[in-house]
């Protein structure tokens, strides 16, 4: 949120100013849960680079939520870059569908993790494993925390479609439709452990959008010509090290949170 406004406004005690708006939301206090009871960690995973390590995990809405109870979430290890499939059961078919489309578009995960339901265990997903080259991980059973990443994403969406389903006075059969500003809302939100960058700045290189561009005045445009002797490779190599260097930084962050 801070980021977010300081791109765009000048605010005097800025960090203060978002923690009394925040405390003071009905909301929050409504969707969010109690405190935090610590957990032991055990083994978790580290990526180091965009599109190595890949989390899934199926969230269950329960039977008043309609048609589609649950939730496929699909998130980058590295990035927290997430996608979010609604279904009408947890299936292996969809599972495989999921991770083709993902391929089709990002190219293949180097590690799949997920937990051992048999809708991730079963031969149709390893098979698609075998085929796109990736390695199964499958977290022990009881140790949610080692699949922790897309654990805390499931909560953050479930806090997210209660807020919307409120704030727009929609009828819970109809979260279907609010997922995709979910996951719009989730990719181009600066996050504090990425460095005040978006999910999607880190995973695909573009500027991410601010809420505000519908309500402020149209600024004027600047366009880069590219000498004709740049050739599109050198600007893809440049492309592809400066993604680099700020998949580093993330890497360095997050160690240096944990030490």
């Amino acid at each position: 949120m801070m980021t977010t406004l300081e791109e765009v406004f000048e605010i005097a005690n800025i960090a203060q100013v978002c923690r009394r708006f925040l405390s003071r939301c009905l909301l929050c206090k409504h969707v969010k849960g109690g405190n935090i009871i610590p957990r032991p960690w055990g083994p978790t995973y580290d990526a180091t680079e965009r599109n190595e390590l890949l989390h899934v995990d199926y969230l269950y809405f329960g039977d008043n939520m309609g048609a589609c109870q649950y939730v496929l979430v699909l998130k980058d290890g590295l990035t927290h870059f997430c996608e979010l499939v609604a279904c009408d059961s947890p299936t292996s078919v969809v599972a495989a569908t999921a991770l083709v489309d993902w391929w089709k578009r990002f190219g293949a995960p180097s590690v799949l993790v997920s937990d051992q339901g048999s809708h991730f265990k079963s031969e149709l997903i390893a098979q698609v494993c075998k085929k796109l080259n990736i390695d199964q991980s499958l977290v022990v059973a009881y140790a949610p925390w080692i699949n922790g990443t897309v654990e805390r994403l499931n909560r953050d969406v479930l806090q997210d479609l209660r807020v919307l389903l409120m704030e727009y006075k929609l009828d819970t059969h109809e979260w279907v439709y609010l997922l995709p500003l979910v996951q719009g809302n989730l990719n181009h939100t600066p996050v504090r452990s990425l460095g005040d960058k978006a999910p999607s700045e880190l995973f695909t290189g573009l500027p991410r959008p601010t809420p505000f561009e519908p309500i402020l005045l149209e600024r004027g445009q600047r366009t880069e010509v590219l000498e004709a002797s740049v050739l599109p490779s050198e600007q893809l190599d440049r492309l592809r090290s400066s993604l680099s260097g700020l998949h580093r930084e993330v890497a360095d962050q997050r160690e240096k949170r944990r030490l």
